[in-house]
């Protein structure tokens, strides 16, 4: 099977070298024009190597250095408001999470657990986004009128969201800034959510370290 053995795309300071003679950086070369052969990240293609390579190492008996991981499907999706308080979610109809907002919240914070596609699906998988929930309609609902919100999907740099997608919906990277307007009462929170885990189940400490530096 041919690959390319090193090509130099600008990450050559990324390697240590002990020798006394060094190489000065040359030129950056790109796979478009400088690649003994072309560049696949398709998955239908890499999967089928990856397939092909694990059977041939499993026919001659060479261990694994892949371990299993625990998954787990719950997202523990909640809230934390501009004042610091935690919302849990009260209940789930069709899909929307609903939460109780308190008087005063001038925004909250989505957070949940994140998981990368190419580490829970395959390292065929060229998807190396932190991704947290999808998220679709969101409302917020008073007394006396319900409003939708759409900055989720408007604003281009929006603090803990992912890139925008071609339909309106929008990916969390696990803790999602969402501005909501100042209301001196109660109000519930709809977040239509689309789509979500499976995460990798880490132990609690690693998981808080984990979402603070998201």
């Amino acid at each position: 099977m041919l690959t390319e053995s090193y090509l130099d795309t600008g990450n050559r300071n990324n390697f240590v070298q002990d020798n006394k003679v060094i190489k000065i950086r040359g030129p950056v070369k790109n796979w478009e024009n400088d690649a003994a052969a072309p560049l696949t990240v398709t998955r239908a293609t890499l999967e089928a190597l990856f397939v092909t390579l694990q059977a041939r190492a499993q026919v001659r008996g060479v261990p694994s250095v892949i371990s299993d991981v625990a998954l787990t499907h719950d997202a523990d999706l909640h809230l934390i408001t501009s004042k610091g308080q935690v919302v849990r979610t009260m209940r789930v109809v069709d899909g929307k999470h609903l939460f109780m907002i308190p008087p005063g919240v001038e925004s909250v914070r989505i957070l949940s657990r994140t998981a990368r596609p190419c580490d829970i699906q395959g390292s065929f998988v060229d998807d190396r986004r932190h991704l947290g929930v999808l998220v679709g309609n969101i409302s917020l609902q008073s007394m006396k009128k319900n409003v939708e919100i759409t900055s989720h999907l408007t604003t281009v740099d929006a603090d803990g969201w992912s890139v925008q997608e071609d339909l309106p919906c929008r990916w969390t990277t696990g803790n999602a800034i969402l501005p909501l307007p100042v209301a001196d009462q109660c109000r519930i929170l709809s977040l239509d959510i689309l789509a979500s885990g499976p995460y990798r189940s880490l132990p609690e400490q690693a998981r808080v370290l984990s979402v603070r530096s998201v």
